[in-house]
């Protein structure tokens, strides 16, 4: 197979700036490369960061769509499952990575990865995870390919500390956050929050991004380029953000903030973790993060360095320099026909039952909705019931009681002394008409 033309998605500025350099490989090969920047209408601040990021790439020398087009791929390459783009046609869906995820539910679990026919790995590791689901290809970390380890320049005195928190339950905000405010008096504090807690409206991301944008004097977007902001820093404090393997990709020493009863994924522990519980890191939790001066001043010695340079060799498969020829060469597989072997009819097999099961599952869904809205409305009809009976009950009361009070007053001494009045009247009526 001759690949012709493939289709990217990106979902925002971190995944673009990710795999841009590959579809610059691509297009230098004679491939066409249309780019795809989702639509979603869920108003959760995500549908405000697809269109800004559209925005920003639409004026771009690349083919861009948001709807489905009517070509035929040869490869989608997305991150994990799109809904809008399910019916895109083409051959194969592979993954690209966006980092090395620090959160295994989105990136190693069959729920996300049972769709992809192969996935472009940054070494073993991931590929020894991945590879259960599908073909593994180890490029490298291919979005630093361009890049330059540079020192950061000095205008004062000053070490620049970069901090890099993770969104949702993972972020560190809230429990070092006002420990990274001390650090304020001896270091420059720049931040780049995660693009969650930037545009998610929810209640606990919006109080992170408030809490950064009133105590920090340098808050970067997601939209600047994670690479130049790194050129600016000396260290980079996170806590279980991918970003840790960009730091290590351009030489910055980590301190990582991560605590075993909140992070611990079971048997099912994310590769930062390993490497976390075999002191690959420095790392920082809730009872040592009073002492974060002295381990800032440990991480930014040279024994740390050369020590955490050990994780970028167990990690990537190669240099930054030469993920362009590790992705070449995968296309080169993949042309003639590294995906097609003994196993992949299985993996459409697999793949074809899941989704069977998923429609199975759906169609519950749907079923059960249906039965829990039509036993709502049985119970608002049976409460309208039993309303109108206690109704009915309270009128038939009022009834009785009339019928009560009216044979009382006829049969009352004052009834009977007017009644020759009464006569009286009708007589008087009946002559006057």
């Amino acid at each position: 197979m001759k690949i012709k033309r493939v289709a990217v998605v990106f979902q925002n500025n971190i995944q673009f700036e990710s795999f841009i350099n590959a579809v610059d490989i691509m297009i230098n090969r004679g491939i066409i490369v249309d780019l795809f920047v989702p639509i979603t209408y869920s108003n959760d601040g995500f549908n405000i960061m697809f269109d800004e990021f559209f925005k920003k790439i639409s004026k771009s020398k690349y083919n861009i769509y948001r709807e489905p087009t009517d070509f035929c791929y040869d490869i989608l390459f997305e991150t994990y499952y799109i809904e809008q783009y399910k019916n895109l046609k083409r051959k194969y869906t592979i993954k690209y990575m966006y980092g090395l995820t620090t959160k295994p539910e989105y990136s190693l679990s069959l729920n996300i990865n049972y769709i992809f026919d192969a996935f472009l790995c940054y070494g073993d590791m991931d590929s020894i995870c991945l590879q259960n689901y599908g073909k593994t290809f180890t490029i490298g970390n291919i979005k630093y390919l361009n890049s330059k380890i540079e020192e950061v320049e000095k205008k004062n005195k000053k070490k620049t500390i970069l901090y890099l928190p993770t969104y949702s339950n993972c972020c560190s905000i809230e429990k070092i956050g006002n420990d990274i405010l001390l650090l304020k008096k001896h270091y420059n504090i720049i931040v780049k929050p995660h693009h969650g807690t930037e545009y998610l409206t929810n209640s606990l991301e919006t109080s992170r991004m408030e809490f950064l944008k009133r105590n920090f004097d340098k808050v970067y977007s997601s939209t600047d380029s994670l690479e130049e902001i790194m050129k600016k820093c000396d260290l980079v404090i996170s806590d279980l953000s991918g970003a840790i393997f960009d730091a290590i990709c351009l030489k910055k020493p980590v301190i990582t903030f991560w605590e075993e009863v909140n992070y611990k994924y079971g048997e099912f522990a994310s590769l930062p973790i390993q490497l976390f519980e075999q002191g690959y890191f420095l790392t920082i939790d809730s009872k040592n993060k009073h002492n974060l001066h002295n381990i800032v001043k440990k991480a930014l010695s040279t024994n740390y360095c050369n020590k955490q340079n050990e994780v970028f060799n167990k990690v990537f498969c190669c240099n930054n320099s030469d993920s362009g020829k590790y992705f070449s060469n995968a296309l080169d597989l993949i042309e003639n026909g590294a995906i097609e072997d003994n196993y992949y009819l299985i993996h459409k097999q697999v793949k074809n039952e899941i989704d069977n099961l998923k429609n199975i599952q759906n169609e519950y869904n749907i079923l059960t909705k249906k039965y829990n809205e039509l036993n709502q409305k049985n119970e608002i009809l049976m409460q309208d019931h039993q309303l109108l009976n206690e109704k009915l009950y309270c009128s038939n009361q009022d009834i009785d009681n009339l019928k009560n009070e009216i044979n009382l007053l006829h049969n009352s001494t004052s009834w009977k002394i007017t009644k020759p009045l009464r006569i009286f009247k009708k007589i008087i009526i009946k002559e006057e008409k």
